[in-house]
């Protein structure tokens, strides 16, 4: 376990080069790359070391001022949004009205680190074990718009210029539903119309191979609560006698799965759409076959392909929390 070498490269502002065509321009950018190597450790390690643990609430205002100065030096005109909760970053390099603009999302919350002693060092202190960075947020969701960042930096520094024009937006409220996200974008959108969205905060495939994900399944959640009584009973007292609303309720909800684990709501997938390219992709894609013999893995899931037809193409419904 080590910890990133330090790096007195000093940031300077983005150079005034000469466009070259796009088609010379990703090649040229990959090759220069690695110089840049140092300096995502450094501005890693700088936007790990900021706890931004969202569920606890409290002032995020230090995480997203640190993300705004990376930003900036990224080479994005910035401005840090107030909302009722965390801040959201918006950067943007705008320069070109005639080309397309592309859209990218990110968060820079985490969730809590606890337990602590399930940690081998720090979680707020970036290190290096194995040749993969440790630290709370450099799997979800730092490293990866911090990638995208120095993309960004890396394309400027090299071609001068963007082929597009960008919006970056960077929330702190993901991990606890972005509640604030979508307030901000009903008063807010017209300053960050795009033609295309784009997002890294999602699973590797399991081979490690890349994968451009074209759409999600979306999310919908809803909290059921049911009352028998306007008081507490005692259960000493009244067991037996009264009804037992946590009984009735997981009664209710064993109904809504088969005794193999799908769905059995009427009408529940009857709206899913056919999409036949979808289907012909993940007959494509590789799975590790061990991992359908994992403990926990539903007996009826018994290749691939069923595997990302569940994932990716159907819906599903989860009971995530119950209280009584």
């Amino acid at each position: 376990m080590s910890r990133p070498a330090p790096h007195d490269e000093t940031m300077q502002s983005v150079p005034d080069r000469p466009t070259m065509p796009w088609t010379n321009a990703a090649d040229e950018v990959i090759k220069n790359l690695p110089r840049w190597h140092g300096r995502f450790a450094a501005y890693l390690a700088e936007l790990v070391s900021v706890p931004a643990v969202s569920a606890r609430g409290g002032d995020l205002s230090a995480a997203a001022e640190t993300l705004a100065r990376v930003m900036r030096e990224c080479g994005l005109d910035v401005s840090v949004e107030q909302t009722s909760g965390a801040p959201i970053v918006l950067g943007s390099s705008c320069l070109e009205p005639g080309l397309p603009t592309l859209l990218v999302y990110g968060h820079y919350d985490v969730q809590p680190a606890e337990p602590l002693d399930a940690w081998n060092t720090s979680p707020f202190d970036l290190t290096v074990a194995e040749g993969r960075f440790v630290g709370r947020g450099t799997a979800d969701n730092k490293a990866q718009h911090l990638a995208q960042l120095m993309a960004i930096r890396a394309t400027l520094d090299t071609c001068g210029r963007l082929p597009v024009n960008v919006h970056m937006i960077v929330e702190g409220g993901e991990e606890i539903g972005s509640p604030d996200l979508g307030p901000w974008l009903s008063r807010h959108a017209s300053r960050i119309d795009a033609d295309v969205a784009y997002t890294s905060d999602g699973a590797l495939h399991p081979s490690g191979r890349p994968v451009v994900v074209c759409g999600a399944r979306g999310l919908a959640y809803f909290d059921v609560t049911l009352t028998v009584a306007d008081w507490d009973r005692r259960s000493g007292n009244f067991s037996g006698v009264a009804r037992n609303a946590a009984q009735e309720l997981l009664h209710a909800l064993d109904t809504l799965w088969d005794e193999n684990g799908r769905v059995r709501v009427a009408g529940f997938a009857d709206d899913v759409l056919a999409y036949e390219a979808g289907h012909r992709a993940i007959a494509e894609l590789p799975l590790d076959p061990t991992i359908l013999q994992e403990p926990g893995i539903r007996a009826d899931i018994g290749t691939a392909r069923q595997w990302f037809e569940q994932v990716l193409l159907q819906p599903w419904l989860n009971l995530l929390w119950l209280c009584a």
